[in-house]
């Protein structure tokens, strides 16, 4: 799915970090403050640092950095392992200076040199105020501009207030770990169906759909049109109650995008061995898929592929969509950070100091 790994600032370097073991590829991180790196384990020949600590979440002065030491940049990237890789993952915390400040420059970079780009990035909760929240949301307003609209990568959105929300954040939970765990798991899982023949011992394919196809898996992830997103529901028993409000509203990721406006989406329906003899698992299957297409508009460029599973107990539907259009929910949030922005620039230089009583 992806052969090297980018991971820009401390949370971006976090969910690469995660991404990196689970698929096993080449990883680097990027940074301006070295203190942010000091949980990687990794070698040092894959931590690029230009020591300035930190950038006072400051993007545009993280950005001039860079800038200033491009060569460095391209220095460090002079390996094998980045020369031979041609689908490049790209991982980024939204809300800080260095994460962002390293994003333009070495996005130019790798388009520069003809990669497919899937860039993960994420926003921050609403909890963590100005300048953070407008910082992510100013840098999506750009990247949709430049690198989105253009369709020169592609792009999945994590947004922490959404995860915050659906999954929690209480006392003792890793919610950091959790999350990305979950989106390296999501994604993992469709590569894994491009090789199901290593699973014979627990699942029977041929009772379903074909086996996934590798390339056909990366058109789908690698689109460079639109957003992507992943979507995931279960089923103790066949039943379609809110079958369709379920595909609408079940992304795992980020709440406000539109599957109406999908140009391409690959769905996986894992099937407990327990429902074989069960005369209503495959109408409900084909149901399934037949409600997915509706709730598409019926997008012609689909992959298919389900399968009994010794190890389920509940029927599992997977959905990874891609090409989805810009929606309204983006444009608000946009929209507020850019009044975030006014209010903070409107303050003196003092009272810029409490920012927290802005909100």
């Amino acid at each position: 799915m992806f052969d090297f790994v980018i991971g820009l600032g401390q949370g971006g370097g976090r969910l690469a970090q995660s991404f990196g073991k689970g698929f096993d590829v080449p990883t680097v991180y990027m940074n301006l403050a070295g203190v942010d790196f000091t949980h990687l384990d990794t070698d040092k020949k894959n931590i690029l640092v230009f020591e300035e600590g930190g950038t006072g979440r400051n993007p545009e002065f993280g950005e001039k950095m860079v800038r200033n030491r491009f060569g460095d940049l391209d220095k460090f990237l002079t390996r094998s392992s980045f020369d031979d890789s041609k689908y490049v993952l790209v991982c980024i915390g939204g809300g800080g200076g260095a994460g962002t400040g390293f994003m333009f420059p070495l996005l130019e970079y790798l388009t520069g040199k003809q990669k497919e780009v899937f860039l993960i990035f994420t926003l921050p909760e609403d909890r963590e105020g100005i300048p953070t929240k407008p910082n992510a949301l100013m840098a999506l307003d750009k990247l949709i501009a430049r690198y989105i609209q253009p369709e020169k990568i592609s792009i999945l959105l994590i947004d922490n207030e959404y995860c915050v929300k659906r999954y929690g954040n209480g006392e003792g939970f890793d919610y950091w770990g959790a999350v990305n765990r979950g989106i390296v798991a999501a994604l993992k899982r469709f590569w894994l169906l491009t090789e199901i023949d290593r699973f014979a011992s627990f699942i029977d394919v041929a009772s379903g759909y074909k086996a996934l196809d590798k390339n056909d898996v990366r058109r789908v992830l690698f689109s460079r049109s639109g957003y992507s997103d992943v979507r995931q529901l279960s089923f103790d028993a066949p039943t379609e109650e809110m079958l369709l409000r379920g595909i609408r509203d079940s992304s795992l990721v980020f709440g406000s995008l539109d599957i109406r406006t999908a140009k391409r989406y690959v769905v996986s329906i894992g099937i407990p061995e327990s429902w074989k003899q069960d005369v209503r698992t495959l109408a409900f299957v084909e149901h399934i898929l037949q409600s997915i297409s509706k709730a598409t508009k019926h997008t012609p460029d689909t992959l298919r592929c389900s399968y009994f599973n010794k190890k389920l107990t509940a029927l599992q539907v997977h959905i990874l969509i891609s090409g989805m259009a810009r929606g309204k929910g983006i444009d608000r949030m946009i929209q507020s950070a850019e009044q975030d922005q006014l209010r903070l620039e409107a303050k003196d230089p003092v009272d810029r100091l409490n920012i927290k009583k802005m909100r």
